[in-house]
């Protein structure tokens, strides 16, 4: 009877760790379209795009942008756009930009030169493995209202 418990814990704590393995090797990411406030005496900036890096090991991160349209079926296809023009607050002065575990970085951007005449859905980030991550927040529509009257 001890053996069979102590089996069955041991078969237990193995799926356990098996889980907790597969959690460590995959990219996480957290990525957040943000307000920013201006500077005093400087310019405007508008909106930032925050990638935080919440894997145990570092990620590079090679594009960041839009994607116009709201279709998540593979018979319309979005078009990602990625920012061209942006400040980063530390670190590199562009992209690619290495992130080490649990750092982040924010591009900071000006939405004017963004289009007007599409829908902006979400945001997503690609990494130099090829992992895209997606988000949304209410910082969007924001955004939207923004823009122009043709991104209603």
């Amino acid at each position: 009877m001890v053996a069979l418990t102590l089996g069955g814990v041991g078969a237990v704590l193995s799926i356990i760790n098996t889980v907790n393995a597969m959690q460590r090797e995959k990219v996480r990411l957290r990525v957040r379209l943000m307000n920013v406030m201006p500077v005093p005496r400087g310019a405007p900036i508008g909106y930032s795009i925050e990638i935080t890096n919440l894997s145990t090991f570092a990620v590079t991160v090679e594009e960041a942008g839009f994607v116009y349209g709201w279709r998540f079926s593979s018979a319309k296809r979005n078009v990602h756009a990625a920012l061209l023009n942006f400040h980063l607050a530390q670190g590199s002065a562009q992209l690619p930009a290495r992130m080490e575990p649990r750092s982040s970085i924010s591009l900071y951007f000006d939405p004017s030169p963004l289009k007007v005449d599409d829908r902006i859905g979400r945001f997503y980030v690609r990494t130099a493995c090829g992992v895209h991550r997606h988000g949304y927040t209410p910082a969007v529509a924001s955004l939207r209202r923004q823009i122009g009257p043709a991104a209603k």
